[in-house]
């Protein structure tokens, strides 16, 4: 049922994809589905990290205007 919500919350788009994350997180360990190492041990997957990393290099292209510069071509 928890995953269902977040599905749907994910596709709705209404919340920020980090609030609902975090929120299912959360969720699933005050409900006694998981503990608190089975909670956080993706977190220091090199993956995981390398992932956030381009999220990080992605807003900074972003904010700096080259992905505008790079989609309007010669």
């Amino acid at each position: 049922m928890i995953v269902g919500v977040a599905v749907v919350l994910f596709v709705w788009n209404r919340l920020p994809v980090e609030v609902v994350a975090i929120g299912v997180a959360l969720l699933l360990y005050f409900t006694g589905l998981v503990d608190t190492r089975t909670l956080f041990s993706g977190f220091g997957d090199a993956v995981i990290v390398f992932i956030a990393s381009l999220f990080v290099v992605s807003e900074g292209l972003e904010a700096s205007g080259v992905t505008a510069w790079v989609s309007r071509g010669r």
